[in-house]
């Protein structure tokens, strides 16, 4: 499924626009049938084992559905099986994406809750702790793990969790854990969109880039495609503060950069941007910044163009769609 971005475009007025791209209609059953030249049940038996069925109808059917997005509706199934528990390790490393991706997961829970299907929640702030985490789920027999962190198992857990067999599923960071499935956003994409947006706003001038922690593969991708673009561009990077995804580095950095107030363009390619811009404010500095997401503390200096744009990374939506991927997986 393909998250949805907040894509700006530049008017002939010089103005900030905001596209959305939404999402397309859910294929069903009896379109793939129609596709297919067959009949709805001939497509529900193609996605059963076992079932009497040619292989080349089967085959053909499942190629077409693939291309199409769709997947059988497990519903009624669950329903009358057993209860699912799906566990959800994570940690707070910035306020408004963390409990962004939090509303997400209990949308997704609240969706479930009459396909006896619920989800338990693990805070973890360490390593040690997040291992710690992993192995009482396994213990617990959970059915599925979601793991929204950035923290490293250690080789116990790892090992406890392949010989489980619980499947797992990462969001949004990387991790050391072997996945079925992963949700996030094109984190080099994301860095090519930012350049790529201050090159349109702010054609002139050095620019600064505040980042997430650069010891992480997110934002190192994300580094990487602002590079890329900022070659093509011939967009001059002046400076990268790995802000560690810590508010404290950032509003240091963001002090320093506002007293020397060198830059024309700042890009906040992590969440962790709010205070920054406070600080920017306070200082009257007033670069073309180009920010990550949309909270509601970030919404007025988008309105009042503080904010001259942002990429929009949807972690509710992630959120979502990572607990219905493991749902989906299990049922």
């Amino acid at each position: 499924m393909a998250l949805i971005l907040i894509l700006p475009h530049i008017a002939i007025d010089g103005t900030v626009r905001i596209l959305i791209m939404r999402e397309t209609k859910k294929i069903t059953i009896y379109e793939i049938a129609r596709l297919a030249e067959t009949s709805p049940r001939t497509v529900t038996r193609a996605f059963q084992k076992g079932s009497p069925i040619n292989e080349e109808t089967r085959e053909r059917i499942i190629r077409i559905a693939n291309e199409n997005g769709y997947s059988p509706n497990q519903a009624a199934s669950r329903i009358r099986g057993r209860e699912l528990t799906i566990g959800v390790v994570y940690r707070n490393q910035v306020d408004v994406f963390t409990s962004e991706y939090l509303r997400g997961f209990r949308n997704a829970e609240n969706a479930l809750k009459d396909f006896k299907t619920r989800v338990v929640y693990k805070l973890a702030e360490s390593d040690a702790e997040a291992s710690a985490h992993f192995e009482k789920l396994i213990h617990d027999n959970v059915d599925g793990i979601v793991n929204f962190s950035s923290f490293n198992v250690d080789e116990d857990a790892r090992v406890l969790l392949e010989k489980s067999r619980i499947p797992c599923i990462t969001a949004c960071f990387e991790s050391n854990i072997n996945s079925v499935s992963s949700v996030s956003v094109d984190t080099e994409l994301k860095g090519r969109m930012a350049c790529s947006m201050l090159s349109l706003i702010c054609p002139q001038g050095d620019i600064a880039v505040f980042t997430g922690s650069l010891e992480t593969s997110h934002h190192i991708a994300i580094m990487e495609g602002f590079r890329d673009e900022a070659t093509k561009c011939g967009v001059r990077i002046s400076d990268v503060f790995d802000t560690k995804d810590d508010e404290a580095a950032a509003l240091g950095f963001a002090e320093k950069l506002a007293k020397e107030g060198r830059c024309k363009g700042v890009a906040f390619t992590s969440a962790n941007s709010v205070s920054a811009i406070e600080v920017f404010q306070s200082y009257g500095y007033q670069p073309v910044i180009i920010a990550s997401d949309v909270f509601p503390s970030l919404s007025e200096y988008i309105r009042n163009g503080v904010v001259a744009a942002t990429i929009y990374q949807a972690p509710e939506k992630q959120g979502r769609v990572a607990i219905m991927n493991m749902y989906r997986y299990l049922s």
